[in-house]
């Protein structure tokens, strides 16, 4: 049985297919400009890239791909119902005599994530006929990547073997583990949630493997490859918005605003809400890869969700020093803060990672705890001195940080950061379950 698409086609025959199927062997196609070619890009991976020899269109529309082909919530459930109708016996299987009301909890209580996730694990892993989306599940990354590059499922193979993994988890940089929580924590909640439905459909306790293993890889491949697509409908849900699109999906992401030049719009068609295709729109730049902007992306976060960090600097890297600033507050100091709505109970304190911004939230705080230094009298006061009010409401008021207290306060925060950040390291180095994505992560933040 397949557990990812390891045997899949060469890459030449897989875009092939696709292309066939969105150009050719449906009433709806796929325009495609003749300019836009398939690319092998920097990663190992596809891309796309526009080649600059004729003028582009007067619109600047290069792809134009239908909404019959995506696949999201409504579409899965769409698939699903027309399935049941037909009486198919794979899906039989799943929903059993209580169809109606299992369909009705896909309908209003089951996220994006795990409906997707069941349409695809049974129209491609269970079906004995081919699947409509097949070209499309063929176009997927390769299950061995995801397990090689996303530290969440290198854990949760671990546990597996019933490893004790809490260590691990505790060591990871405080930036990463915030993302790597909710990840590991969405992938355990799709685990406890579709195991029971498709085990009792297509497997027994010695497929609890192949099955857990499918999940975690449909996840990442949907996590790593969803687009947001706006849909116009009566109730609907932020995460309803959460799509695949064949082909689109092969854009590869910049985060430097320059080196972007395409951009998404979907269009609007009044009486199926639903069915608004995906049109991509292109301007020239000095390269010639088809690029979207990823947004504020820290190396943490495509690490995590995605199992690279980018080669060059990254702008929206940061250093989070909550930890070490919490123990240098004063318990006064801190009932101030709140008081004066300076804090929020679970606020984080952030340093961008190049030393060139100090969080707004940061800079308040950093220089409170630095008044105990331009104050030395009222370091043992356990009330709140008017002194230090008057410094902190001139302070607030200037926006000035040139104080050299101040300055001193965030060498010494910054030098606590990275002395612990060098423990974390040494641990992973040593360590006999080694994360060289991490260690590399590290390294990187250790060297600016």
């Amino acid at each position: 049985m397949m557990v990812d698409n390891e045997d899949r086609l060469s890459n030449e025959e897989i875009i092939t297919n696709l292309v066939n199927w969105l150009t050719v062997e449906h009433p709806y196609k796929m325009k495609l400009s003749s300019n836009v070619k398939i690319m092998t890009d920097d990663y190992g991976g596809i891309g796309l890239c526009y080649e600059h020899n004729e003028r582009l269109p007067i619109t600047n529309e290069i792809i134009h791909i239908p909404s019959y082909f995506f696949v999201n919530k409504l579409t899965c459930i769409k698939h699903i119902e027309n399935k049941l109708k037909e009486e198919n016996k794979t899906w039989l299987k799943i929903f059993g005599t209580d169809f109606k009301m299992l369909t009705k909890s896909i309908k209003h209580d089951w996220n994006s994530f795990d409906t997707i996730i069941l349409y695809i694990y049974v129209e491609w892993f269970c079906l004995p006929t081919k699947s409509f989306h097949l070209p499309f599940f063929q176009s997927f990354p390769s299950s061995v990547f995801f397990k090689e590059n996303i530290p969440v499922l290198q854990i949760l193979r671990l546990e597996d073997k019933s490893i004790d993994t809490r260590t691990i988890i505790n060591m990871l940089p405080i930036e990463f583990r915030a993302e790597f929580d909710k990840l590991y924590n969405n992938i355990k909640s799709s685990e406890n949630h579709l195991m029971p439905i498709l085990l009792k459909g297509f497997g027994n306790k010695d497929d609890e493997q192949i099955i857990k293993d499918r999940i975690r890889y449909l996840y990442m491949c949907i996590n790593s490859r969803c687009l947001y697509y706006k849909i116009t409908r009566t109730n609907a849900k932020k995460e309803d918005n959460l799509t695949l699109v064949p082909f689109v999906d092969f854009i590869n992401h910049s985060n430097k605003q320059e080196e972007v030049n395409a951009i998404a719009e979907t269009t609007k068609h009044f009486f199926q809400l639903d069915s608004q295709d995906y049109k991509i729109f292109y301007h020239e730049t000095k390269g010639q890869e088809i690029l979207f902007k990823y947004g504020h992306h820290s190396d943490d976060l495509l690490l995590n969700d995605y199992g690279f960090i980018l080669n060059e600097p990254n702008e929206n890297n940061f250093y989070d020093v909550t930890n070490i600033i919490m123990k240098k507050l004063k318990q006064c100091e801190l009932e101030y803060l709140l008081k004066m709505n300076l804090y929020k109970e679970d606020d984080r304190f952030f340093i961008s990672s190049d030393n060139s911004m100090v969080y707004h939230n940061t800079q308040i705080v950093v220089y409170l705890i630095s008044l105990n230094k331009e104050l030395p009298n009222l370091r043992n006061l356990i009330t709140f001195p008017k002194s230090k009010q008057v410094k902190m409401d001139q302070f607030i008021k200037s926006g000035r940080t040139n104080s050299i207290h101040y300055q001193n306060e965030i060498s010494q925060i910054l030098n606590e950061y990275k002395s612990d950040l060098n423990l974390r390291c040494e641990f992973f180095k040593a360590s006999k379950y080694r994360m060289d994505n991490v260690i590399e992560l590290i390294h990187k933040k250790l060297n600016k």
